[in-house]
């Protein structure tokens, strides 16, 4: 497997966020160092471009906003509760405590996820960059251009680099670029994502993460003027 590739030119992101479809993007996105900030799909769980697209559009109006517990698929040695947002079918799996109280767990929980998403719009509103880096299904792949009309009409002034990884059955690795409108690229990556360490399974091939994120992005110290 060649290792010694280079995306060029780098993208000068003021803002990296992860779009999911799990917390691996952002997991990895900390392993390189490039996370300066928490946002508020972060650590989320079971979703689609899509329904990340449509929360970035229109505000977040339906996060969380109906939501009950899930205590089927909770393993024993998980610390944390599953809180499920019915409208959008994703998982909370990392903020409330099983020891907490689910009530005051939820108030606590819709305060910090509303500091995220102002922090985020804010952000977007400063920033000239913008990357997004997700872990998208093969079955995800017609979303891409639903992402880019919505997306490029909330911010048709700002540069987006789309990072997406994809995984393979394969030893093979691919870099593919292309642009998917006038002010939003993408790079999609193809490689066995896989950890070989049982209890570090969901954070993916880490070595292959960091190769193509530190090859495709830089981290501005600042906001671009």
């Amino acid at each position: 497997m060649l290792l010694n590739f280079l995306i060029k030119p780098k993208f000068k992101a003021d803002v990296i966020m992860s779009i999911g479809r799990s917390c691996r993007p952002a997991k990895n996105i900390y392993l390189c160092g490039l996370k300066r900030n928490s946002y508020p799909l972060d650590w989320m769980y079971r979703y689609n471009l899509k329904i990340a697209t449509d929360l970035i559009a229109n505000n977040f109006k339906d996060f969380f906003t109906e939501i009950y517990e899930d205590i089927s698929n909770v393993k024993q040695e998980h610390p944390y509760r599953f809180i499920v947002d019915k409208k959008n079918d994703m998982i909370d799996m990392h903020t409330i405590l099983k020891e907490t109280p689910l009530e005051a767990g939820i108030v606590e929980s819709r305060k910090m996820w509303q500091r995220r998403i102002q922090r985020m719009y804010q952000h977007f509103d400063e920033a000239k960059n913008i990357c997004f880096v997700m872990n998208c299904e093969y079955k995800d792949i017609n979303d891409f251009g639903y992402f880019a009309d919505k997306i490029s009409k909330k911010y048709p002034k700002k540069r987006i680099l789309l990072i997406n990884i994809i995984n393979t059955d394969n030893d093979n690795f691919v870099i593919k670029k292309e642009r998917l409108v006038k002010n939003i690229k993408m790079i999609t990556a193809y490689f066995r994502d896989k950890n070989n360490d049982p209890k570090d399974f969901w954070m993916g091939n880490t070595l292959l993460w960091e190769k193509v994120l530190t090859d495709a992005v830089i981290l501005k110290q600042e906001f671009s003027k």
